[in-house]
């Protein structure tokens, strides 16, 4: 954490929220830095006014280990650490360094975070916010990136630091950097029974395209291909194991910012099936990442509505009966040959996901479906998806 400056040494304290994460991701600025961390009260949680970046992660950390109870905090406490590092630490600024790993090992070490990395994304994301590119004035616009930046640090610490919490403290999975011949490296983790250079010539036999480190979302992809063809074996967390019918509280300054702030489900379903668009069937690749996303947040928000019919939904996106069928319909049907029930891809990812992210389980707790949640998950043919966090 970086050092607390004196109010005259605030060069600053004028800027805009968006101007200071600009200095961070552009020019490594320790500073601006300080400035964003120690001075801005931006974020609100439970009714306590604004808060400061470290307090909110606090408060939402006490939230959820309060929802453990009787279980262990593990995977919290290291969600929490990542998450702070994610938005604090800059590499070779004081005692901060970037811990060197040897190429192509599967080692567990950790390298240090780089926060520009985090800020860099989120400007690449706000910038595409039509809200704030059509807010009208500067205080208009700081409002929005205030909103949203904490909509990102919650999403890294309920979603994606605890994943990456969970695979660090899974004991039959490991991290690998694949080495690609002057292009660069990706870090992936793959089951431990694999190992040495056979991890290697299988990435080399099934990654499709030539992997390129430059690409956005290229880990992502490759890790999912290893989700989904390899079989990763795993402990289910202690924290799986709590009271899921004690009430949330997560997270509610007030009615109007509760529903700004939850993590979004349908949001993080939506953005998960665009960034695996190459993993989709045919019909769904020639639609691309964007138009993807667009027909999960259409679909899902149909189920509440009943507005429109999957024939009306699948001709506004170019979709087969057939193909949309596959992917999102809302009559399911029995295999003649097993006897089972065959669920399209996107309820068996929506299952999935509900089971594996912890605060997705409360919401699907809250909502009385846990109970069908976990039987798709656990059921026998289709539904029976036991790979780690393959959510395609």
């Amino acid at each position: 954490m970086t050092v607390t400056m004196e109010t005259s040494d605030r060069r600053f304290r004028h800027h805009s929220v968006f101007d200071l994460v600009s200095l961070i991701a552009h020019d490594s600025d320790v500073k601006a830095l300080d400035e964003l961390i120690c001075y801005r009260k931006i974020f609100l949680f439970e009714g306590h006014g604004y808060m400061l970046l470290p307090d909110y992660l606090a408060a939402m950390w006490r939230d959820r280990v309060e929802k453990v109870r009787r279980g262990s905090t593990l995977l919290w406490d290291r969600a929490r650490d990542l998450t702070s590092d994610k938005f604090t630490a800059l590499p070779g600024i004081g005692d901060e360094k970037i811990s060197k790993q040897p190429p192509d090992t599967g080692t567990d070490s950790v390298s240090r975070v780089d926060c520009r990395n985090y800020y860099a994304a989120f400007l690449k994301y706000i910038a595409k916010s039509k809200e704030f590119r059509n807010a009208s004035g500067a205080l208009a616009q700081d409002r929005i990136v205030a909103m949203e930046l904490q909509r990102f640090v919650s999403y890294h610490f309920h979603t994606s630091s605890y994943l990456e919490a969970w695979r660090q403290m899974n004991p039959f999975i490991s991290r690998y950097n694949w080495v690609l011949d002057g292009r660069g490296t990706i870090t992936v983790w793959m089951p431990k029974y694999l190992s040495g250079r056979k991890r290697r010539v299988w990435l080399e036999t099934h990654v499709a395209d030539a992997p390129d480190p430059t690409r956005p979302g290229e880990r992502e992809r490759i890790q999912r291909i290893i989700n989904k063809e390899l079989a990763i074996p795993n402990f289910v967390p202690i924290d799986q194991q709590r009271d899921i019918g004690y009430p949330s509280r997560f997270p509610a300054p007030d009615v109007q910012a509760d529903r700004r702030m939850r993590p979004s489900f349908i949001r993080y379903l939506a953005r998960e099936k665009a960034l695996s668009a190459d993993l989709q069937r045919p019909a769904l690749r020639r639609l691309g990442p964007e138009k993807i996303e667009r027909l999960v947040t259409v679909v899902v928000a149909n189920l509440a509505t009943r507005e429109r019919t999957d024939a009306e939904i699948g001709r506004e996106f170019g979709l087969s009966k057939t193909a949309h069928s596959h992917f999102c319909g809302s009559e399911w049907y029995k295999d003649k040959m097993t006897g089972q029930t065959v669920i399209p891809d996107l309820w068996l990812n929506v299952a999935e996901l509900l089971s594996q992210v912890d605060a997705f389980r409360d919401i699907a707790a809250e909502a009385g479906v846990f109970k069908a949640v976990a039987t798709i998950v656990n059921g026998n043919g289709p539904a029976k998806l036991r790979r780690t966090h393959n959510v395609q």
